[in-house]
């Protein structure tokens, strides 16, 4: 009974690490998507009115998810809620459902995505927002 349970429990764990979620090294993926490149993503964001700087990267984390995680500097007279909610709907044109977790700094104050409505960077919240990935790279017209 007992080699009996452990063999389940590692038939499970085989299964669950060789392909139970349909994920590879960069996050999860999805047949019919072709995500635009990381470079592309911030030569885009780099664009968005009243962006200074990007440092925004991938980053596979068991703790905190894998996703995009970083922050954009604003232009002290810039709409920084605005820039972030931009860059967020940019990113979605990336990876196949991963988590964002990027931040807009401006002189001294940081701006979080909740200036903008959302939550968390993560779905369901994403697909509320800014729709099916990949989306059209502009976030919604109600601005929030």
């Amino acid at each position: 009974m007992r080699t009996t349970i452990i063999a389940v429990l590692l038939g499970l764990l085989l299964a669950v690490s060789s392909g139970g979620c349909t994920k590879d090294d960069d996050g999860p993926v999805k047949p019919d998507y072709t995500p635009l490149a990381d470079t592309e993503l911030v030569r885009q964001i780099e664009a968005v009115p009243g962006v200074a700087a990007v440092d925004v990267k991938f980053r596979k984390s068991f703790t905190d998810g894998t996703g995009y995680y970083g922050t954009i500097t604003v232009d002290e007279d810039a709409d920084a809620a605005a820039a972030l909610d931009h860059t967020y709907a940019i990113l979605r044109q990336g990876r196949f459902d991963v988590v964002i977790t990027v931040s807009a700094r401006q002189g001294r104050k940081v701006v979080f995505s909740d200036a903008f409505g959302l939550a968390a960077g993560v779905e369901p919240d994403l697909t509320e927002r800014y729709g099916p990935q990949p989306g059209d790279g502009k976030p919604p017209a109600s601005g929030g």
